[in-house]
């Protein structure tokens, strides 16, 4: 299992920012209770991985979402910001921002965290089909008997 494996490396590298990162994300894949103590482990290791890389936004955005989740939304909120100040395009962030926000009653930035997040969704939409309409073209393909070029995939 990948979490065993993840466990085990941390042994030998207990510092490590990304495996205390994939430690955190995978224990709060299974949704843990607030109280126990796989949500205890997973704030633990997300703590350890922001501290150890503290601009690598995912953690930041991994821990809003563990603060939203015991109903800690300003912390949620400093962490989307902090997310945000190392990866202005983090969608997730600025959705999370945007319900932490919500949550608090500061609905002075929503509308522009809404169109700000529909651009970002919109960017990430039209990125994704960019990388699928293109495909690698074996040798063979590459001259066929009319003597043209290959169309290109379509999406």
């Amino acid at each position: 299992e990948a979490l065993a494996r993840v466990r085990s490396q941390l042994k030998v590298h207990p510092d490590d920012a990304l495996l205390n990162y994939f430690l955190a994300q995978s224990l709060m894949n299974e949704s843990p209770d607030v109280q126990s103590e796989a949500y205890q482990e997973a704030m633990r290791a997300a703590l350890k991985a922001a501290q150890a890389k503290p601009d690598y936004a995912p953690v930041h955005d991994l821990l809003a979402s563990m603060y939203m989740h015991a109903n800690r939304y300003q912390d949620a909120i400093s962490e989307c910001n902090t997310a945000l100040r190392y990866d202005p395009s983090d969608e997730g962030a600025t959705y999370h921002l945007l319900i932490a926000l919500k949550h608090t009653g500061q609905t002075g930035e929503l509308a522009a965290l809404s169109k700000r997040l529909a651009v970002l969704h919109r960017e990430s939409l039209q990125h994704e089909n960019e990388r699928k309409s293109f495909r690698l073209i074996e040798p063979n393909e590459a001259s066929n008997s009319s003597g043209r070029s290959p169309e290109p995939a379509s999406p």
